[in-house]
């Protein structure tokens, strides 16, 4: 059983969430359910103006036509001008697949169609989720050292004391939102704003917001599928380097979710900053009470020991304090 506080607080965060779930629904059922009859009504369009146009054509077979073109569409096969059928399993955009498998981004715009690809896929994810996991917290990891040598180097000439006043020209949580926000800024640049740009320029159709939001769900593994770079069949200047595109678009993705990590594990020491600030003043506070209170005589209480004091702070704040005297 849940004491009575956290089972009021379950009761609470799971009402906060309901709430925002059933108003985001909403939300999308406003938006999406005028787009969906507009869309409807075009189709229905194209469909009456093609019978018109070729009445040698019964709409019974032109529906059996459309449903073998849709089922060849969500296996992913890929249809290029004049009926040709371009390869989908290459190498390459088997690489591009299982990248997007083990990192559960998960587009959809390939599925195995074989009860062995199926088998395997489950074996192959359930060894390779942890692995790729493991994988990127090394990259992380590696990126992470440069990233503390800069805080490092921050923090020698933005927090060095001056000798002569006493004072430095940034606080030590201060230097540290100031490495995370320059973190933030290179990682937004170079692995939202820039690629967005390239993939509107290589991709037929897309708009730079286009490029933007399929960034955006892949680089948070949401994965919709909507839009799939390398995946069309007509006017494309990636043409005759596909492969390469594929290869190119699965060291982007690797590379970024590793930065997404080290972004995150950086932002998580905030909190840790906080609580040694706030460890600082209340020490300070307590301190400069008790100097007051004494010296007005307010005060019946000894002066603590230094043992004492000591032994009646949190290890947080004694942390705190020893590294500022070092």
């Amino acid at each position: 059983m849940l004491p009575e506080n956290a089972f009021y607080r379950f009761l609470a965060v799971t009402a906060i969430y309901a709430t925002y779930l059933c108003l985001g629904s909403g939300i999308f059922c406003a938006l999406e359910q005028p787009a969906e009859r507009t869309h409807r009504i075009r189709l229905d369009n194209a469909r009456d103006h093609f019978l018109q146009q070729n009445p040698c054509v019964d709409a019974k077979s032109l529906e059996v036509f459309l449903e073998a073109v849709e089922t060849a569409s969500n296996a992913g096969i890929l249809i290029g001008p004049n009926n040709t059928v371009v390869p989908t399993w290459s190498f390459a955009s088997s690489l591009f697949f299982s990248t997007t498998l083990l990192t559960t981004i998960g587009y959809g715009h390939m599925v195995p169609l074989s009860i062995g690809s199926q088998i395997f896929s489950i074996l192959f994810s359930l060894v390779g989720i942890p692995l790729t996991v493991f994988f990127l917290g090394i990259i992380a990891t590696s990126f992470n050292k440069p990233s503390q040598s800069l805080l490092e180097f921050m923090m020698t000439k933005l927090n060095t004391r001056n000798t002569k006043t006493g004072d430095t020209m940034m606080s030590d949580h201060s230097v540290r939102l100031l490495h995370i926000s320059m973190l933030a800024i290179l990682i937004t640049s170079f692995l939202f704003l820039v690629p967005a740009l390239i993939f509107a320029r290589l991709e037929p159709g897309w708009t730079y917001f286009d490029g933007l939001y399929f960034v955006y769900i892949s680089m948070t593994t949401i994965g919709l599928g909507d839009y799939v770079p390398a995946f069309q069949t007509e006017d494309v200047p990636y043409e005759d380097l596909r492969d390469v595109y594929h290869l190119a678009v699965t060291v982007y993705l690797l590379f970024g979710l590793s930065m997404l990590i080290l972004l995150v594990e950086t932002v998580v020491q905030i909190p840790e900053v906080m609580m040694k600030l706030l460890a600082r003043i209340n020490f300070s506070s307590a301190s400069l009470s008790f100097d007051f209170n004494l010296r007005n005589g307010k005060s019946t209480a000894k002066e603590p020991s230094e043992k004492e004091d000591l032994a009646s702070q949190p290890a947080s704040t004694y942390s705190t304090i020893n590294n500022s005297e070092n």
